[in-house]
């Protein structure tokens, strides 16, 4: 998935979490799950985005992936499957462990407390309701 700008990366979280090996453009979103070592992550150069090529482009940039680099990648893979396999089962896991429910419910609960920290509030002063069948 080489991309310019990728904002979370669904397609590439989902071939990770059945353990396929993924080549992705090392920048943007996908790099919250992604690393070297559960992906193969393709080097880019930050271009300007012109006009005509996406809204608002103005003083924006985008990746240019290194499409050299990434057929390097292709080929490795196809060549090495061991390597395709141990890669695919580490994005597996890490996948897995990186985006479960659990985690996200964590992530959204600090996230909530910062917000309340921040306004001064205390979890006793948050109005609590009762969830209703």
């Amino acid at each position: 998935s080489l991309h310019h700008a990728e904002g979370f990366g669904l397609g590439l979280a989902e071939c990770m979490a059945q353990g396929k090996p993924v080549i992705g453009t090392g920048w943007s979103g996908n790099m919250e799950f992604m690393d070297a070592g559960n992906s193969a992550l393709v080097g880019y150069t930050l271009v300007p985005v012109l006009e005509g090529e996406y809204a608002h482009h103005e003083g924006q940039r985008w990746a240019a992936a290194d499409v050299e680099e990434a057929a390097r990648w292709m080929r490795r893979l196809a060549d090495e499957p061991g390597l395709a396999q141990a890669m695919g089962e580490r994005a597996r896991q890490s996948v897995l462990q990186t985006l479960s429910p659990e985690r996200a419910a964590a992530a959204l609960i600090n996230r909530i407390e910062q917000i309340h920290q921040q306004r001064g509030l205390t979890s006793a002063a948050l109005p609590m309701q009762e969830v209703q069948d």
